[in-house]
């Protein structure tokens, strides 16, 4: 994840050295990361994952960014805009199991969404996640709810998309390792800092 300039350390730099390191993903925040990082890195996927405007759609195909949707209305007004795409867009739903900003929350929202998209040619589901509000806690009450409520959800798809992702940094230091499921979305340990002063106390260096 190289969001805001890598969390202020250098966006390109540190892409750089993660592609060396083994990276096969690049996620950001906003369309205009995403441009960016494309500028500089023309093969490597890179995972838009915030919210995007129709209007970016166009690019999206022509470039190779995956997209985060999490509205079936998005994707309804988006096939009336563009007709016709050099490829599809890669999708990837965003489920909001608590964190209360973007994503579909109900498995009828859920399932509409995965079926508005597969009504249309001009995109395909490559992924699914969620975000955790608290994984960097103590308490861990909402964050096994939050986890909870994601499996549920994800049960509830005819087909398992390629990539699950639900790990951020937190997560992929300290909690059950079947949390991991196809990608990990490590930020801000990448950086030589802890999410939390509790995760500090329980790692093992």
């Amino acid at each position: 994840v190289v969001k805001a300039n890598a969390y202020g350390h250098g966006d390109i730099q540190v892409a750089e050295a993660a592609i060396e390191a083994g990276v096969t993903m690049l996620a950001v925040a906003t369309p205009d990361e995403a441009v960016h990082m494309r500028h500089h890195f023309e093969q490597i996927d890179i995972l838009v994952l915030g919210a995007s405007p129709i209007s970016f759609v166009p690019y999206a195909a022509h470039h190779n960014i995956t997209l985060t949707v999490f509205s079936a209305q998005w994707v309804e007004q988006a096939a009336e805009s563009q007709k016709v795409l050099p490829n599809p867009v890669k999708l990837h739903i965003k489920i909001d199991s608590g964190m209360g900003r973007i994503g579909v929350t109900s498995s009828e929202q859920l399932l509409q969404l995965s079926n508005t998209i597969q009504a249309t040619s001009l995109f395909v589901v490559d992924g699914i996640f969620t975000h955790f509000a608290t994984a960097d806690d103590e308490d861990s009450a909402h964050f096994d709810k939050q986890a909870q409520l994601f499996e549920m959800l994800l049960r509830e798809l005819p087909e398992k998309p390629r990539l699950v992702h639900v790990a951020n940094t937190a997560p992929a230091l300290v909690k059950n390792a079947s949390l991991q499921y196809d990608a990990v979305r490590f930020g801000i340990s990448m950086y030589g800092l802890l999410p939390s002063s509790y995760v500090g106390q329980i790692l093992p260096f």
